[in-house]
């Protein structure tokens, strides 16, 4: 659903009526988001979730758009009702004063992460606000003073405020109403006539007033007993194995009573926030099936976290400017977080629920088993087929494929899936904690042994069953053409593969980049311009460690099926020339003034410097200018004989053959 809303006159939006324009929407999208995720919460939810947002159609009008996901993929009109009967109630009864308090915590808050963001702005965001307002008439300030007006205005803002304005967000006169479903569900589109009927009778609808409920505190169930540092010391760049040109300082490490290792570094600068790095051995090597993996993967967002479930949860972390995540890697287990000094309190007591108070819920694993089972029930249209052949044909060894049943998906229960979780992430004496940014050592100790201190560890040692499982690439020449019969689309698809085994380090890896500018370039005014067969060819680069060091290149464009062939032989040549003649001096040194252009004076981040060096993984320093003054013809030209000289390439071509559409 979009609303179209007009833009006030010009004069109008050079004062200070376009920054309390800008909260009112932001405050309304905060309240409308909150009612929608409660509504989406019921067990008879009909919508699964919707998203609001204000954007720009053109220079004369904004817009306010409401994305509603239906519970089942084709409830197109139910997912309908559930979204008219919320703008019927706002329109109806207005937002809350509660609704209000709740929206400005949330908007404080992104103010403060808009406000770091500026110190770090380029010139380029400084251009595009000067192009802004010269093309959209929008208000150039000093940002800095923007930033407190805008708390100013915020504080200032009433609930009156925001019901004036429901009707121009809201008005049904300026709205349309879109549906967007897969081919094979059309029929699930509802017609005009339900679509206007259930319009109407939702208009003279009388629906009960909005009741919302306090933002939810984190609370602990138990009191904390803080444990004890076993031994700390201040530890330097060789101690940690680190190789870098920047010197390391104000470093201490700390052993923990329960095993754990904390690592503080101190470091004052532009950031404003901590930044945490907590890892351990484990991820896709531990001793599960890939299948149990996956399901904790995709379903790590939806556990409840002390009182809170994953809804309130997000909720508090945005009103307290808190980011906390885990990932489930391929050789670790990861959390990731960062937060502003003075809610260091809450972040570490959400860092010690994340160890001690984690709970599936059978309502939300009801939600993820439907879409799983949506997932793995559909038919595999032509498109999925390709993918599954390229899949097949890229690896000689895959031992990340899954094989996803009904049955299982219908026997995992939350007994599993918290077995699961603690297996991976319950245990504090496995993990070490890297901790970077603005906040002395001294003010950290008393958090430490009151929230890490105190977990309890346990006695498994997990690290004995691991078994690493990593894909391997097929070697020699792998070739698949895919013709795919009744597709929508007419443009067939290619992807080239060339990949080689090369040693993982910072000067092969610079070298790989200036190898991937290059080749895209002249692939661009080879198959682009010379030839007109597509839009766009995307060459990318990586340098891989494992399962061993290798450099993968890929060559990728959609053009015309009548092109494929002439393509090919296009794409091959560029690879030839550049194995046989390499580069010139004017590419290199082209790049070269690009790369150093794009950089931005940066250092690595010493929380990504710390973690790799303890992991045993070397960092690829991307940004030091005199890595790339190391790159020349020579060292390009024997890369690329080692990477088209190899006999390893992969080609994936998917031709639709009477396509359901044309181009």
């Amino acid at each position: 659903m979009t609303v179209k809303i007009p833009h006030r006159p010009v004069a109008e939006r050079q004062t200070y009526a376009f920054v309390y324009d800008k909260l009112v929407e932001d405050l309304f999208l905060e309240m409308f988001k909150s009612r929608c995720a409660e509504r989406a919460k019921k067990s008879d939810a009909d919508f699964r979730g919707i998203v609001p947002v204000f954007g720009e159609i053109d220079y004369a009008c904004k817009t306010f758009t409401a994305t509603a996901t239906p519970v089942h993929g084709k409830d197109l009109h139910i997912a309908l009702k559930g979204l008219l009967e919320e703008v019927e109630r706002t329109k109806q009864h207005g937002m809350t004063e509660l609704e209000l308090d709740n929206a400005k915590s949330i908007v404080r808050a992104n103010l403060r992460k808009q406000s770091d963001q500026m110190q770090k702005s380029t010139n380029k965001d400084l251009v595009n606000l000067a192009v802004e307002n010269f093309t959209r008439d929008k208000a150039l300030v000093n940002r800095s003073e923007l930033i407190d007006l805008t708390y100013t205005i915020l504080d200032e803002i009433k609930i009156e405020d925001i019901n004036d304005n429901i009707e121009i967000i809201l008005n049904e006169n300026n709205r349309i109403i879109i549906f967007a479903a897969p081919e094979s569900d059309k029929e699930s589109l509802p017609s005009t006539e339900k679509v206007l009927s259930l319009v109407k009778s939702i208009q003279n609808k009388v629906l009960e007033q909005y009741a919302p409920s306090a933002k939810k505190e984190l609370t602990l169930s138990e009191a904390i007993n803080p444990g004890k540092i076993s031994e700390s010391h201040r530890v330097s760049a060789d101690d940690l194995g680190i190789k870098y040109k920047v010197p390391l300082d104000s470093t201490t490490e700390f052993r923990l009573e329960n095993g754990a290792r904390v690592i503080w570094k101190e470091s004052y600068g532009n950031d404003k926030k901590v930044s945490l790095s907590a890892f351990t051995p484990g991820g896709y090597a531990r001793p599960h099936s890939i299948e149990e993996i996956m399901i904790l993967k995709n379903y790590l967002r939806y556990y409840n976290v002390a009182n809170l479930n994953w809804n309130e949860l997000g909720e508090w972390k945005q009103a307290n400017g808190i980011r906390l995540s885990q990932a489930v890697n391929r050789r670790t287990d990861d959390y990731s977080g960062e937060f502003y000094p003075q809610y260091s309190e809450n972040f570490f007591k959400l860092l010690y629920s994340h160890f001690t108070d984690v709970s599936a819920d059978q309502t939300e694993l009801g939600k993820f088993q439907q879409l799983f089972l949506k997932t793995i029930g559909e038919d595999k249209n032509e498109t999925r087929l390709f993918e599954d052949s390229v899949k097949t044909l890229t690896y000689s060894s895959n031992p990340l494929k899954t094989n996803f049943d009904t049955l299982y998906i219908q026997t995992i229960n939350p007994e599993k899936l918290n077995k699961l979780y603690q297996r991976h992430f319950g245990n504090p004496n496995e993990f070490t904690f890297i901790f970077t940014g603005p906040m002395p050592v001294k003010d950290a100790v008393p958090l430490i042994e009151k929230y890490i201190a105190s977990i309890a560890a346990t006695n498994d040692s997990q690290e004995k069953g691991l078994v690493y499982k990593e894909p391997e690439l097929n070697k020699g020449n792998v070739e698949l053409y895919y013709n795919a019969k009744n597709t929508i689309t007419s443009k067939a698809s290619v992807s080239i593969t060339y990949h080689t085994d090369i040693e993982y380090n910072s000067k092969n890896y610079a070298s790989a980049l200036f190898l991937r500018d290059i080749l895209s370039r002249r692939c661009y005014k080879s198959i682009r311009e010379d030839k007109g067969g597509t839009y766009h060819v995307a060459v990318t680069a990586s340098l891989d460690k494992h399962p061993q060091s290798q450099l993968v290149v890929k060559i990728e464009f959609d053009t015309n099926p009548s092109m494929i062939t002439e393509l090919l032989d296009v794409a091959q040549r560029e690879a030839d020339l550049l194995l046989k003649k390499g580069v010139t001096v004017q590419e290199i040194d082209e790049v070269k003034k690009y790369r150093k252009k794009t950089l931005d004076n940066k250092s690595i981040p010493w929380v990504t410097i710390i973690t790799q060096s303890i992991l045993n993984e070397e960092f690829l320093d991307t940004n030091d200018p005199e890595l790339f003054d190391q790159v020349n013809v020579a060292s390009v030209h024997n890369l690329a004989k080692q990477l088209f000289g190899s006999g390893n390439k992969m080609t994936f071509i998917f031709d639709p053959q009477n396509s359901t559409t044309t181009q």
